[in-house]
């Protein structure tokens, strides 16, 4: 009979910027069409096709998914048909629930004493990543001040993990900056520790 085989095909349960699957059509009788189309799509739903687009893959050899996407997915195979005319469903293979996060984190920044000329400015920090989220153990969150968008900061600033707290996985707050300089654009980096 007509196999349609995904390694890796259970769900991942935590989000992976990428997937390493094999994907393997199978008949031992009498043996897969030539014309074979082998095709994928991965779906934002599990009833339907959206959110994607059919991409080839090589029968029986490694295929990486999930390039580029964020959020929930599911795995369309294409059917396929055998010599003698037989398919090996009358609709899509469907696998996972697999979770990509290829995005980074968003960072906002707000004065609590408004914009413009002072001698000092006190800045909230307010970071969230919705989909893998943030761990306060595992990231570091650092600034750094220049005269224009264009400079590139040399020396980075630690926030002081004391004034750092979380009230979910997804979201990092920052208690207020104090700031003393005159003028200045404030860049903001979260990078994981290494």
């Amino acid at each position: 009979g007509k196999i349609i085989e995904c390694a890796f095909a259970s769900s991942n349960t935590e989000y992976t910027d990428l997937i390493d699957i094999i994907i393997t059509a199978d008949d031992e009788l009498s043996g897969l069409k030539d014309c074979t189309s082998y095709q994928y799509y991965l779906s934002t739903s599990s009833t339907s096709l959206s959110g994607g687009e059919w991409k080839d893959y090589t029968n029986g050899e490694t295929t990486t998914i999930g390039e580029g996407l964020t959020g929930e997915y599911y795995l369309f195979i294409k059917p396929v048909t055998d010599k003698a005319g037989n398919t090996s469903s009358t609709d899509y293979h469907i696998f996972g629930q697999y979770y990509f996060d290829n995005q980074g984190p968003e960072i906002v920044l707000n004065s609590e004493n408004g914009d413009g000329w002072k001698k000092s400015h006190d800045i909230r920090v307010h970071v969230t990543d919705m989909h893998a989220g943030l761990s306060s153990s595992e990231w570091d969150l650092s600034y750094a001040w220049t005269e224009n968008d264009t400079d590139i900061p040399s020396e980075w600033n630690q926030v002081d993990r004391s004034k750092v707290f979380s009230d979910s996985q997804n979201e990092l707050y920052s208690t207020i900056l104090k700031t003393r300089i005159d003028r200045g654009i404030l860049f903001m980096d979260k990078g994981r520790k290494c």
